[in-house]
């Protein structure tokens, strides 16, 4: 019994992955012993947005459909090779710009903004929007060596679909010390990547302010450094910092009134902590994350999951709230001067008295909440998971008042996603 509460106790610890979020995964010291196949399909569906919050275009928002395959595998006693490979495509509309609520008579509720949507009927004012339709390819293959002590790691990526290209990389480390109890991790990442429409008919329906130049393109370089420590039997204690540049185009080629600056810095932080309670044979995993950027959005993350095994049942409930502020440059209206009166329509560039500008409901002021179950039925040699998560966003969860009308084009989501190993 006891050898079956120690069993228990350590795969409630280490079921989730140590590795933090916002943080690239570190290696892992440890070499597999076996091989596994995996296959993960998603099904991502946005909710329909209200009828009084759209000004013109389709209701309906993003499915998008997520086929993953998997293989981890040893290579001799101090080697293993991953590969991942994923296809995903995704259709619906999305916000193209927000306005205020016209009322007729060449009336105006400036207390009321709408979104235009993409996806709306030919004929219209600006041509036709034309919904997104688009499909994406991403594979990785990633590399581990593993000696006394630590491992060494090593991972190459790249992604393709209609209108984008990238191709990343990235090293990590990992290092044992005091006998196994104290992990440090230390790593980075970069990737390049290459923007553009893939059919130019489209450029004058999406961004006017800020469009495409020949060559579009942005970097990303990440750095982390990661620690984690054991208390003792039934506690764990992790955190990390992480550092991310971006440069090039950062505007939203989508948007019809989006000009952002062509340089971005962020800073994470990341503090977790694991406990396992005997009295119910589950692991309590409690999660915080800071991040701060350049652009003025200040978030905070908490979250907390319960995982609970049952023979070969494992069940995980979790529970996530997100808290963020504006970025400096974020605007309700975008397509309206700061004191009101509507833009000229010289393709959006006269209005625009201030250096950038967006009405995108990333940049806002939000909060959101997400509730999720995971179950796993471990059927040796092969692992069965299903997982569920509602996901809402609303200006209304920050706490105090919001200096910003609430965006109209806040998410709602459900995702489900079905599973299987094998492990050989």
């Amino acid at each position: 019994m006891k050898k079956q509460n120690a069993s228990s106790r350590l795969m409630a610890l280490s079921a989730a992955a140590v590795a933090l979020p916002g943080i690239s995964a570190p290696a892992q010291a440890a070499a597999p012993t076996e091989t596994v196949i995996g296959y993960r399909y998603t099904a991502y569906n946005e909710s329909t947005l209200d009828a009084d919050d759209v000004a013109s275009g389709d209701l309906g928002r993003y499915d998008i459909n997520v086929n993953q395959w998997s293989l981890l595998t040893p290579i001799g006693a101090h080697w293993s090779l991953a590969v991942n490979i994923q296809d995903e495509t995704l259709s619906g509309a999305s916000p193209w710009y927000v306005q205020p609520k016209e009322l007729g008579d060449d009336e105006i509720d400036y207390n009321t903004p709408q979104v235009v949507m993409s996806g709306a009927s030919p004929g219209s004012e600006y041509g036709n929007i034309i919904g997104i339709d688009e499909h994406r390819t991403d594979a990785s293959v990633a590399t581990s060596y593993y000696y006394d002590g630590g491992s060494i790691s090593g991972n190459l990526a790249f992604s393709t679909e209609d209108d984008y290209e990238s191709v990343s990389f990235g090293l990590s480390t990992e290092r044992e010390f005091d006998k196994k109890q104290t992990v440090v991790a230390t790593g980075f990442s970069y990737s390049d990547d290459d923007i553009f429409y893939e059919d130019e008919s489209r450029v004058v329906k999406r961004n006017t302010s800020d469009p495409l130049p020949d060559n579009a393109g942005k970097t990303n370089a990440s750095f982390f450094v990661s620690a984690s420590r054991i208390l003792g039997p039934n506690n764990i204690i992790l955190g990390g910092i992480s550092f991310a540049t971006k440069e090039g185009h950062l505007s939203d080629a989508y948007k019809r009134f989006d000009k952002r600056p062509q340089e971005k810095d962020s800073y994470t932080l990341n503090l977790s902590y694991r406990h396992y309670v005997k009295s119910i044979q589950g692991a309590w995993h409690f999660d915080y994350r800071y991040y701060d950027d350049t652009w003025g959005v200040v978030s905070n993350t908490f979250s907390v999951a319960l995982y609970k095994n049952w023979e070969k049942l494992q069940i995980v409930p979790s529970m996530r709230y997100y808290g963020q502020s504006a970025a400096t440059f974020y605007d309700i209206y975008s397509l309206y001067r700061k004191d009101g009166i509507p833009a000229s329509e010289n393709n959006g560039k006269d209005y625009a008295k201030w250096d950038y500008y967006s009405d995108d409901a990333r940049l806002s002021d939000y909060a959101s909440f997400a509730f999720g179950l995971k179950v796993v039925f471990k059927q040796k040699p092969v692992d069965w998971v299903l997982g569920l998560e509602y996901y809402m966003a609303d200006e209304e969860f920050l706490p105090g008042n919001s200096d910003y009308l609430s965006h109209p084009g806040m998410i709602q989501y459900t995702r489900f996603t079905f599973g299987v190993d094998h492990r050989f």
